[in-house]
């Protein structure tokens, strides 16, 4: 009998479970009939939801004992929910979904099939319709993540994906304690299908993460799966420097020739603040990297469980 795990981040997904999870029997039913073999476990992880999440999965949990949840003692991001699903999960497969009625039903038996009967490693759910959530805002980052990496990232990136416990193994490998998995499941390789499904919005039309939290997810993912960022330093002050001296040459020769002061202690004031402003930046870029550093030699937990089912 081989098990499939189904992980399923929630933050404040109150009204989404009961609708996922009677989507995600029907499912797993169809399943069922189909491979004989396969039985399902639920994952769940409250990552420090302010509503009724908590509440919703320790009534599933009482009524169904393969159905588990783990409760956070504070919010610690998707990132930290992502991780310890995949940490608990004991399947031979493992879906990571969203936890949106919308997809599951459509998608797990295709990606399901696509591992036992094409061997595939990874089947990924690619999003061909913006939902309401700022993903067009995460697909460009990505695409701009690109530019700086040989490992490219498939965008627009949906949230789920199934995949063969080898993968997930090479996955846990991986020990950093500031995490982007769409970097990381890239980075592993692995025999990769995508598929394509369409979801306008999520069933409650209200996005669970906002504007915010997409930007910083994004730039972790910038500043801790890329070197790239450091290059450009280089590169950005190597032709700030260049540039700057070509055009102090051009102010010197305007004072020469044309004796015109004014004009060029506005150019040069001009100059010194764009210098200054590229070297805040730079300084920036180095800083994010130098406090990432320092996170991880603290060697601090990726989350803190307040309660296992």
């Amino acid at each position: 009998m081989a098990t499939m795990s189904l992980v399923i981040p929630c933050y404040n997904n109150e009204k989404m479970i009961p609708l996922f999870y009677a989507a995600a029997a029907e499912v797993v039913n169809t399943i069922q009939q189909t491979w004989k073999n396969i039985d399902v476990e639920y994952w769940f992880i409250d990552d420090g939801s302010c509503d009724r999440t908590l509440d919703q999965l320790q009534q599933l949990q009482a009524r169904a004992k393969f159905v588990h949840y783990i409760s956070f003692s504070r919010n610690f991001g998707q990132e930290a929910a992502i991780y310890a699903g995949l940490q608990q999960a004991t399947g031979k497969y493992v879906a990571l979904m969203a936890g949106d009625p919308q997809i599951l039903p459509n998608l797990l038996p295709q990606m399901l099939s696509a591992i036992i009967e094409e061997h595939y490693d990874i089947v990924v759910g690619t999003r061909q319709a913006a939902r309401t959530e700022v993903p067009n805002l995460r697909a460009w980052f990505i695409k701009k993540i690109n530019h700086f990496t040989k490992v490219k990232i498939n965008a627009p990136v949906g949230d789920c994906r199934l995949m063969t416990r080898q993968v997930l193994d090479a996955v846990m490998s991986l020990p950093e304690y500031n995490r982007f998995s769409l970097g990381i499941f890239n980075w592993v390789g692995f025999t990769t299908k995508y598929l394509a499904y369409q979801n306008d919005e999520d069933g409650d039309g209200q996005p669970t993460r906002g504007f915010w939290q997409v930007i910083s997810h994004s730039v972790n993912g910038i500043s801790g799966f890329l070197s790239g960022p450091l290059a450009l330093v280089f590169y950005v002050g190597l032709t700030s420097f260049i540039a700057a001296l070509i055009v102090l040459v051009v102010i010197v020769m305007r004072l020469l020739v044309l004796n015109d002061p004014a004009n060029s202690w506005l150019a040069l004031i001009s100059i010194i603040l764009l210098l200054g402003g590229i070297q805040l930046l730079c300084l920036g870029i180095v800083s994010k990297y130098i406090a990432e550093i320092y996170l991880e030699t603290k060697h601090w937990p990726i989350y803190i469980a307040k309660e296992i089912k």
